[in-house]
């Protein structure tokens, strides 16, 4: 069952995923209480931490409560040999970093907290940051996220696979938290809350850039988890995408445009070896809207720097734009953009929530703002439906 896990993480099982795993775990969960000796005890501890990573990641990122209940483990982490790689115990910080998803999914975004005060959440969002980082710093430095990793790593066999995965998982737990707490001080006057909101838009940029970066270092194949090949660079691309249309003349714009690019590139290669099965296009369709947009910002901006008696009569811009034309709206202007329709579309199709939302709260009451019309959609969820089997003459 846990062989069967691993193998439904791909893009390919993504219907039976939630299934093979929850059977898989109460089956794991049975056996804890079991008697084992020899070599079965130790097969049996590896097998339990194995899946119980895989579940505690899986349950984080697609939105839905774990079916492992951490206060009853009782099962010790083994050493496993062959998952170390020079000083790097790639097993064990895996599963570190998914007791550490654990309590975030705990303590913020199920069901159960949904009422309390934005305090508890900030509370809760620095201890889990300041943990995040304790676990970074158990990490050899050359393996660490952040500009000291040499990139030449990600293109090792195997290991290279674990280090990109690790950093893939640090920082999207680490954009994750700095996202949910900028939600958190959308409406508050605290200097110091704010200055703190502030940090954390710094740091939900340079994650996402950070992200984007790597997509070139990603295998594009079936056996790639689907929080690896699609959920996490999509969430950087969609708050990159934010950045540039609501501060299009920002210092590092041309740099994002670029960013957007190459994660457009990267999507675009996900249809391309699915034969057109899988809509990769539509993500890179983002990056195109975000560069025509700043370019009608730029072009409408030189064009009102020019001497206003060199505008013809009946010309707005001097360019032959009529005076009833607009710029654009890459989000409602939809006959520009016609790829909203159908990503919209297949969105609200979704139930699964990211965020624990509770709709009957009062918008003064409620940490989460009303016009975050985007909130507690599971962005997982954007490549499944029917994948059609090719035909064979």
């Amino acid at each position: 069952m846990t062989t069967i896990a691993i193998y439904s993480l791909g893009i390919s099982c993504l219907s039976i995923e939630k299934f093979v795993i929850t059977e898989a775990t109460r089956r794991a969960q049975n056996l804890a209480v079991v008697n084992l000796s020899g070599a079965a005890t130790q097969a049996f501890r590896r097998t339990f931490w194995v899946l119980y990573s895989l579940e505690k990641m899986s349950s984080f990122y697609f939105g839905r409560s774990s079916a492992f209940i951490d206060i009853d483990i009782i099962t010790p982490i083994p050493c496993i040999p062959e998952s170390i790689f020079g000083t790097f115990d790639w097993f064990l910080t895996f599963a570190r970093l998914s007791r550490l998803l654990s309590r975030a999914l705990e303590g913020l975004f199920s069901p159960g907290v949904s009422r309390k005060e934005p305090e508890y959440y900030m509370s809760t969002i620095h201890q889990l940051s300041d943990d995040l980082d304790q676990w970074k710093a158990s990490l050899p430095e050359d393996k660490q996220p952040g500009p000291f990793c040499s990139q030449y790593i990600f293109r090792k066999p195997v290991a290279g696979a674990a280090v990109l995965w690790t950093h893939y998982l640090y920082y999207s737990f680490r954009l994750i938290l700095a996202k949910t707490y900028h939600q958190l001080a959308a409406n508050t006057t605290d200097p110091a809350v704010l200055e703190n909101k502030v940090k954390a838009n710094d740091i939900m940029m340079n994650v996402s850039r950070s992200i984007l970066e790597l997509t070139p270092f990603i295998d594009v194949e079936p056996s790639t988890p689907l929080w690896v090949l699609a959920g996490i660079p999509i969430l950087a691309l969609f708050i990159l995408f934010e950045e540039v249309i609501n501060d299009p003349k920002h210092k590092d714009t041309a740099s994002n445009l670029a960013l957007l690019d190459i994660a457009g590139g990267h999507f675009s290669r996900i249809e391309y070896q699915s034969e057109g099965s899988l809509p990769g296009s539509l993500i890179a369709e983002f990056a195109y809207i975000a560069r025509e947009y700043v370019n009608d910002i730029n072009r409408d901006n030189s064009q009102h720097q020019k001497p206003s008696q060199s505008l013809p009569a009946g010309n707005m811009l001097g360019t032959g734009v009529q005076s009833d034309s607009t710029i654009p709206n890459p989000i409602s202007d939809q006959s520009n953009a016609p790829m909203f329709q159908n990503l919209c579309g297949t969105m609200d199709s979704h139930s699964g929530g990211f965020y624990a939302v509770d709709k009957d709260m009062p918008v003064q009451d409620s940490w989460i703002p009303d016009s975050d019309l985007l909130l507690g959609i599971n962005v997982m969820d954007i490549f499944s439906g029917f994948v059609p089997l090719p035909e064979f003459q």
